[in-house]
């Protein structure tokens, strides 16, 4: 499960929840109930944390890898780092993906955008390359047509749980949607 997952890899850095949740500019009461499985973490969230911590997006995703923890191969660069200091690198982390030099609301809008866009861009080239229509596409994920236009359109990123069932139906891999070139 995803929310496990994001607990586990801030716990394994022994990082307190608000840190991490003040970083992605996301209110406390929020990302806690993200970690507890209470809410689904949004999709864009989710990408932010997946920079922020180095690791591969499809591990918060793919239900098949452990929750325990993520494997330490990904965390080279946060340990033996303060708190505070893996907070900093985190927040270099994200400010590299964008090229800028400090993370505010803007700056996070501007990824959350670069990844939703990447994302919607690979889903039509996908569904395309499937024959797959946009109506088959939205049974499978059991919403309407114009929600799951809204995907291929970048207005919103998928729901998590919509992923893996989408690079299921247009025979790809969870990952492919998010790198940079389909």
């Amino acid at each position: 499960m995803t929310h496990e997952k994001i607990k586990a890899v801030r716990e394994h850095l022994n990082l307190p929840g608000a840190q991490v949740a003040a970083l992605i500019k996301t209110n406390v009461y929020l990302y806690r109930k993200y970690e507890t499985g209470q809410l689904e973490i949004p999709n864009d969230l989710l990408v932010l944390l997946a920079i922020a911590y180095q690791i591969p997006i499809v591990y918060f995703i793919d239900c098949s890898a452990a929750a325990d923890g993520p494997p330490d191969c990904f965390l080279q660069q946060l340990r033996g780092l303060s708190a505070d200091e893996r907070i900093a690198q985190m927040e270099r982390n994200l400010c590299a993906d964008v090229s800028l030099a400090k993370i505010n609301y803007r700056t996070l809008s501007q990824i959350r955008t670069k990844y939703r866009r990447r994302f919607a861009d690979h889903l039509t080239e996908y569904r395309k390359r499937a024959d797959i229509s946009a109506q088959e596409a939205a049974d499978a994920l059991h919403i309407s047509k114009d929600d799951y236009l809204a995907y291929e359109k970048g207005i919103v990123m998928p729901r998590i749980a919509h992923v893996p069932v989408l690079a299921d139906i247009l025979k790809t891999d969870i990952a492919s949607f998010y790198r940079k070139n389909v």
